[in-house]
């Protein structure tokens, strides 16, 4: 009975858990790496797609068509981004199998998906583990442990210095342009 259960073979599989697993640490790592405001996190999602595509799709025409369909816009959280990007890469399993999937519906299905999980992950995230998390580091100050509170802390600032780094680069970006346009009258 093993034998046929083995020879029976229904689902094709393209990709193994190594190639998804490689997926996911690029977008967990890379996803703000080259945010930017057109396409938000576009860039990131394709850096992370990018071995599953070309696993996927050999013909050179057919991968071109993916990668471009998935540098339309995307923003969600990083951290609920990742069950988007698996449903991708079932998704875009499925259309390289042959399955009738089109790549409008690939995209309906990230854009569709992207708003409710960012609220999702919003709300957990920075309305409920990040306060409770500074909460707790907070005590160590309060008891004079200087030296614990800026360890535990350190997460905190890096992720409010990440969120104003690009209003900060503009500003900086707008102070030597007109430096500049002093020199050049």
């Amino acid at each position: 009975m093993t034998e046929k259960i083995n020879d029976k073979k229904d689902d094709k599989v393209l990709l193994n858990k190594k190639d998804v697993q490689k997926s996911f640490w690029r977008w967990t790592f890379f996803s703000h790496s080259n945010y930017n405001y057109e396409r938000m996190q576009s860039s990131g999602f394709l850096f992370a797609m990018n071995p599953i595509l070309r696993k996927l799709y050999p013909n050179k025409d057919e991968l071109e068509e993916a990668m471009k369909r998935h540098l339309e816009f995307f923003n969600t959280e990083p951290h609920f981004g990742g069950i988007i990007g698996g449903i991708t890469i079932a998704m875009e399993e499925q259309k390289a199998l042959g399955a009738p999937i089109s790549g409008s519906s690939i995209n309906s299905i990230k854009t569709g998906l992207m708003g409710p999980l960012a609220g999702v992950g919003d709300t957990l995230w920075q309305g409920t583990i990040v306060p409770y998390y500074a909460l707790f580091c907070y005590q160590f100050v309060y008891r004079w442990q200087l030296i614990w509170s800026l360890v535990l802390c350190c997460r905190d600032v890096c992720n409010y210095v990440d969120d104003c780094l690009p209003a900060l680069d503009e500003r900086l970006l707008l102070r030597t342009r007109r430096s500049t346009e002093h020199f050049t009258r």
